[in-house]
């Protein structure tokens, strides 16, 4: 399958954007904090990780070919940061530039999960967090949007209304 890139594709508005966004701020920073009580080295490697493997690696493996590349998108920045570190690549998608991002997002997540399994307020709220953003947020605002086929968000998305 390829990466569908059509001329004009519908561009995220700022309901899209601002609807995901401040979830997934509220998420990282509390990540970072319950992480750094724990311990402060982990949490300054979990900020690598996210510039590292999720912004980067993301921007490069994921955005650049898709349809939203240069555009405002649900990714936060990515779509517009995209362009400016990476040039927009054509062709299809492999299999690894298809999972990358769902990967990556899941660890991302799941980090700071396994830091507070002993801690339910916190439990219950990070996976309150996850649950609003991907099973409300993205599916039926942010994903309904978007028009990357190759994207997995979307493809569960879709599953997810259906």
């Amino acid at each position: 399958m390829l990466c569908e890139n059509k001329d004009k594709p519908n561009i995220f508005g700022w309901k899209e954007w601002l609807s995901f966004l401040p979830f997934f701020i509220f998420y990282v920073v509390l990540g970072f904090y319950v992480i750094f009580l724990i311990n402060p080295l982990l949490a300054y490697c979990y900020v690598v990780y996210l510039v590292f493997f999720y912004t980067v690696g993301t921007f490069y493996f994921f955005c650049t070919k898709c349809p939203h590349y240069g555009q405002r998108c649900s990714y936060i920045f990515a779509g517009v940061l995209a362009k400016r570190l990476f040039k927009k690549r054509d062709g299809g998608c492999s299999r690894f530039e298809k999972i990358y991002p769902a990967i990556i997002l899941i660890l991302l997540l799941i980090s700071p999960v396994l830091s507070v399994l002993d801690k339910p307020l916190y439990l219950i709220v990070f996976l309150g967090i996850i649950i609003l953003m991907f099973g409300i947020v993205k599916p039926y605002i942010v994903c309904a949007t978007c028009e990357n086929s190759n994207c997995i968000a979307k493809s569960i998305s879709d599953r997810v209304k259906k």
